[in-house]
């Protein structure tokens, strides 16, 4: 089902795009659940935005248990084969399902984030899988940084949430994986912080709230994101 070259993939650069792997009986399926979800939704449930009270963008998680459409797809269709198949490995452990809905008009976007700072799992062999239940414009899809020609201010956070996983990996002896493996292992002798400065100071005023920025600011910034941010 998932091919070595495919696996490989996954396990080096931690993301993989795998197009119509999961049959339209098992999509119907989870669209009656869904549906199902939502008229008894459980106590997570979580509102981000709404319009002419109306709720255009709102989740709902931990409940496969209860809702028979969930737990079947889970355990009769070949989802955790897949799993275990990007993981490399014999046994599959589920953790939780989580859906998501962002209706017609929603303008919330999602900020570019690393769950795995705060993610309540020991170890690396763990897998996210994102299944779209309608067809989407590529701008309301998921997004892979590493393609993406992005502000200084997403390159900024990104690399916040870079070096949370490497902190945390050190401070608990965890093992890398992946792209972290690489970037842990390289020497940047000219990666400098001084580098950013002019380009930090183009949007100093909107971002940092200080006249002139300087050295001491940034790694202040990233100081103070990495201490308030890591959950040990």
């Amino acid at each position: 089902m998932i091919d070595k070259k495919i696996s490989n993939e996954f396990q080096n650069n931690g993301v993989v795009l795998l197009k119509k792997i999961i049959d339209q009986k098992w999509i119907e399926e989870l669209r009656k659940g869904i549906e199902y979800n939502f008229l008894h939704p459980s106590k997570y449930k979580c509102v981000y935005e709404e319009s002419d009270n109306q709720e255009i963008f709102y989740d709902d998680y931990c409940n496969w248990q209860r809702i028979k459409e969930y737990k079947n797809f889970i355990f009769n269709s070949d989802i955790a084969k897949i799993a275990g198949s990007l993981m490399q490995s014999n046994k599959v452990n589920l953790f939780h399902e989580h859906v998501l809905i962002k209706e017609k008009g929603s303008k919330k976007r999602t900020p570019w984030h690393q769950d795995q700072g705060y993610y309540c799992v020991q170890g690396r062999d763990n897998v996210s899988i994102w299944i779209p239940l309608d067809k989407i414009d590529v701008n309301s899809a998921l997004k892979n940084v590493a393609n993406l020609e992005i502000d200084l201010i997403t390159k900024t956070n990104y690399l916040i949430e870079f070096l949370k996983i490497l902190l945390k990996s050190r401070l608990l002896s965890e093992k890398l994986s992946g792209s972290y493996v690489k970037f842990n292992t390289f020497k940047f002798n000219n990666l400098k912080i001084s580098n950013l400065i002019n380009d930090l100071n183009d949007f100093r005023y909107d971002y940092f709230k200080v006249p002139q920025i300087n050295e001491t600011h940034v790694l202040n910034y990233f100081f103070s994101e990495l201490k308030n941010s890591i959950k040990i």
